[in-house]
């Protein structure tokens, strides 16, 4: 039997509380290899870093930040051009939502 591949890259993001008209998001990037790491900073230009892990079993990063967005609209458009699959957690459900056609 063939050992089962361990996930990609995987981005989840969820919105924070905010004082201005602006949508504040955070994201956590899980699966991070050296490979694929200049890849992922590189599309995350405009974030802010919040936090950084590191698995010693897996070899693979962890990398959560943060960012404003005008509208909605502004993060769907910003999360279609990430490389890697990007999903939005549901305040209230907690479920996933898809926000990219990758993976």
């Amino acid at each position: 039997m063939k050992k089962k591949k361990e996930s990609e890259v995987k981005a989840v993001a969820w919105t924070l509380p905010s004082e201005d008209k602006k949508i504040s998001f955070c994201m956590q990037i899980n699966g991070i290899t050296k490979k694929n790491k200049k890849k992922i900073i590189k599309s995350l230009a405009g974030w802010r870093l919040s936090g950084e892990g590191f698995n010693y079993k897996t070899k693979k990063e962890i990398v959560i930040c943060h960012r404003e967005f005008a509208t909605q609209g502004k993060f769907k458009k910003w999360a279609k051009s990430f490389p890697y699959a990007v999903f939005q957690q549901n305040e209230k459900t907690a479920k996933l939502k898809k926000m990219n056609k990758v993976g």
